[in-house]
């Protein structure tokens, strides 16, 4: 069988035009890997010959896609995968979901990429724990993938010491039975989850006839990372028709940073990012009551731009653009108005061009836009003028993550805390970024430094960016995510 060392461009360009995947310098080594075990598979020796197969039109063609596309997207798992997503799961997202079908009593959640079931198991155990009585309630978590072997193991439900190694004790004493197999889990939770096999990148969603409709959370990490920005968009908009009015978008942390968002609300908390599919009609008109108390991120970006904004490309200064254009960029920022807050910026920056919060304001701006260079760019320079400030670093670190460079993101989030010790942000989005890599160890001393600085500080003080949230309540957040 003929082999080689790189990628073929035409098979990059066929499994972008065909599939939306999105190619990265880290991938190509596992990438490589599966298309000769394919080829193998086929009885195919040379690679050309494989492309052909691949472009076939027709179901031969279409069917290999599919069964290369499984292997390239099967992804590490493990049960409560994320201490600080689960925690904000179970104590916000879940008993909120939980009060708002108090007459019903019917929930629905979709795994999307469940791979071998670690995630949707996770939430049936918490669901478990949380339902007041759970024999009356019609719950149905639904886990979809591409790949068929991972779906059977979802299905046998017996796993192993790797998959167990982030779970909580007094779970694994109380869902778990060791055998010699492995760790099993009892009918109760395995009745409460159902598989099947769907493509969410090629599948329409709502899906009556398989039951793919209003749900009122859907888990969908780590899945979009192995594809382009154009195709994540387009999934997210997918996802959001298969989701209630109000329901939760859970994906993994920055993988929709700079994304086109129209359906959906980001909502911030310390644990995490979530987005909430925004309301026709508001929830208080309604008879159902929220008790979580929200912490707003920013309104909706605008459509992506990879522009760079250049003065000439600015909206016209009005009397209406509030104060002078350095100090309103900031304000626009805020307000979301990220385009404006770029074009303001811009512009006052030819009048004072080594103002680092200026640049700063720009690098935010850009990044929400999805224009990742030009906000490396900008907040590039904020760091060199402002030597001492960790914002530019922690940005660059979210830009990192979208991207999926997740050792760059370490450094920044490690540059931006050299720059500030007391940076209480960086520290709690670094720990599930060694967290998600295996690093249990490192996760678990970053926590525990942020949890020190907390109980140093008075407690009423309030933590940027989490003005809502002081630091004796985010000390008990990181005490549970540290347990």
């Amino acid at each position: 069988m003929q082999t080689c060392e790189i990628i073929p461009t035409s098979i990059i360009a066929l499994l972008r035009r065909k599939t939306g995947l999105h190619i990265r310098t880290s991938d190509r080594k596992n990438i490589l890997t599966a298309i000769h075990a394919r080829m193998k598979k086929c009885g195919i020796r040379d690679i050309d010959a494989y492309l052909h197969l691949m472009e076939k039109d027709g179901e031969q063609g279409a069917a290999e896609l599919r069964e290369l596309q499984s292997q390239l997207a099967v992804g590490e798992t493990y049960f409560f995968r994320d201490k600080g997503q689960f925690l904000l799961l179970e104590t916000r997202i879940l008993p909120e979901i939980i009060q708002r079908h108090a007459l019903d009593k019917r929930i629905g959640i979709l795994s999307a990429g469940c791979s071998i079931g670690a995630e949707p198991y996770s939430i049936a155990m918490l669901l478990h724990r949380l339902l007041p009585d759970g024999g009356e309630w019609k719950v149905k978590i639904t886990g979809i993938d591409i790949n068929e072997e991972a779906l059977a193991h979802a299905r046998r439900a017996i796993y192993d010491e790797w998959a167990m190694r982030s779970i909580p004790e007094p779970f694994k004493r109380e869902f778990f039975l060791k055998r010699e197999d492995g760790w099993h889990l009892p009918g109760a939770i395995i009745e409460m989850a159902a598989f099947q096999r769907t493509d969410i990148s090629r599948e329409s969603l709502p899906d009556y006839r398989n039951g793919l409709y209003d749900f009122d959370l859907i888990l969908c990490r780590n899945l979009f990372i192995y594809y382009h920005s154009d195709k994540v968009r387009e999934m997210a908009a997918n996802l959001a028709k298969a989701l209630v009015e109000g329901g939760y978008l859970m994906t993994g942390h920055g993988e929709l940073l700079g994304g086109e968002l129209p359906s959906f609300t980001p909502r911030s908390y310390p644990e995490s990012v979530i987005y909430q599919k925004i309301l026709k009609v508001p929830w208080e008109t309604r008879t159902e009551t929220l008790p979580v108390q929200f912490i707003p991120l920013s309104p909706n970006p605008p459509a992506v731009n990879n522009a760079v904004i250049r003065p000439n490309d600015h909206p016209p200064v009005t009397h209406d653009m509030p104060g002078t254009l350095s100090g309103g960029a900031p304000s626009l920022l805020k307000e979301g108005r990220n385009r404006e807050a770029a074009a303001a910026a811009s512009i006052a920056l030819a009048a004072d061009p080594d103002n680092a919060a200026l640049f700063m304001v720009m690098g935010e701006a850009q990044a929400n836009l999805g224009a990742f260079d030009s906000a490396q760019a900008a907040l590039g320079k904020a760091a060199s003028l402002d030597i001492h400030s960790p914002r530019p670093h922690w940005i660059l670190a979210h830009i990192e993550e979208a991207l999926g460079n997740m050792a760059g993101a370490i450094g920044h989030y490690e540059k931006a805390l050299y720059r500030d010790p007391s940076f209480i942000p960086a520290y709690l989005e670094l720990a599930p970024v060694h967290e998600n890599g295996g690093d249990f160890a490192r996760a678990a001393k970053t926590r525990e430094a942020a949890l020190n600085l907390l109980k140093s500080m008075p407690a009423e003080k309030r933590i940027e960016p989490y003005e809502q949230v002081t630091a004796g309540e985010l000390a008990l957040i990181v005490e549970k995510m540290a347990g």
